[in-house]
């Protein structure tokens, strides 16, 4: 692998010094790393990896972290493949871990044991924020990771307005880490929640757009990328069908290049729906039950109010208020009552 590292500076014409300019560390650092393979620490294997090996990162840190033995890169692995999503990886590092006596180092293998649980189906997510809560954490970096791990649980919760209580105190400490992977990637999860909430609930597309743009530059996950591609793509609904269209493509595109690509597929109907909707083209829509809005194009088709109803209901159930702007004005120009759309909003 390094091999590979050194033949791409060459190709590109690449020292260490205008590397080390390009990535923010020393070039005898980068010599030590790529040379004379000596081991350093995670945050400069993660930079090179990430500025040299476009497309291949994931099976270089594979292979790079396998030389990992001090806790303060072990507890960095853990959040890198949990951030990927690698299951395998995950269980490989938190067993090497839990015999080393590090404080902090057992604080973090005891809170991605319930993440790895958690990712295997093994507990339920109430059980997890529970534990995840009632973990005892000590260093400023396990106190951060803990609520940030709490926010994650309550994303999938729904539990959006505590998400946002609890997002205003752990921003704050996120902006005063140094620059660094694991401030990336806590922001980088921090921002997918943030801005989730800024577009769906709180209907903010100006603050959901920022969160999303600022997540990108952090390049953390192809999933995340893609996921705020949506976001912005989705904000444009009202503004820009055309601007809608284009990222709602990138974000699927993007998605495709994962093995998430079944996910990517189920992704790219459910923004045919909001496409069809926005284009006023009902008649080119699959119909699909468990879809809101295609459950309301059908009902607009056949001119079936109550159809409509049902998917507004469903939409708020979501606590989706961002689209559900659009079957609540085609409900009131079908003639629906007003007070009844808004009273159903409310109930949410």
């Amino acid at each position: 692998m390094r091999d590979k590292i050194s033949k791409i500076m060459e190709r590109e014409s690449l020292t260490y010094k205008s590397l080390a300019k390009s990535i923010g560390w020393s070039d005898g650092v980068l010599c030590k790393f790529i040379s004379k393979g000596d081991t350093v620490k995670f945050d400069v294997v993660y930079d090179v990896v990430s500025y040299l090996l476009e497309g291949e990162e994931h099976e270089a840190m594979k292979y790079f972290c396998d030389e990992f033995t001090k806790p303060s890169d072990l507890k960095l692995t853990l959040e890198y493949f949990s951030l990927h999503n690698d299951i395998s990886e995950l269980s490989k590092y938190l067993n090497r871990s839990c015999g080393i006596n590090n404080k902090e180092l057992k604080e973090w293998v005891e809170l991605y044991k319930i993440v790895l649980s958690l990712k295997r189906e093994e507990i339920s997510l109430v059980d997890a924020y529970d534990q995840i809560k009632q973990s005892t954490c000590s260093s400023n970096d396990s106190k951060i990771q803990q609520r940030i791990m709490e926010i994650g649980i309550l994303y999938k919760m729904d539990e959006f307005r505590y998400l946002l209580h609890l997002g205003k105190k752990v921003e704050d400490q996120i902006e005063a880490m140094p620059n660094c992977f694991l401030k990336k990637s806590f922001k980088a999860k921090y921002l997918q929640h943030k801005a989730y909430v800024s577009l769906y609930l709180n209907c903010n597309t100006e603050e959901a757009r920022k969160c999303a743009k600022e997540g990108i530059k952090y390049n953390m996950t192809k999933v995340l990328n893609s996921f705020f591609y949506s976001i912005i793509g989705i904000s444009y609904t009202y503004e820009s069908p055309k601007d809608m269209i284009s990222y709602l493509k990138i974000s699927t595109d993007v998605l495709s290049q994962t093995d998430n690509f079944n996910e990517a597929m189920e992704m790219s109907k459910t923004y045919k729906h909001v496409i069809n909707i926005v284009n006023n083209e009902l008649d080119k829509d699959d119909y699909n039950s468990k879809e809101p809005l295609s459950v309301f194009i059908s009902g607009k088709n056949s001119n079936n109010q109550s159809e409509m109803l049902i998917a507004y209901s469903m939409i708020l159930k979501d606590r989706n208020f961002f689209l559900s702007k659009i079957i609540s004005d085609e409900l009131i120009s079908a003639g629906c009552n007003p007070a009844l759309i808004e009273s159903m909003r409310n109930i949410v």
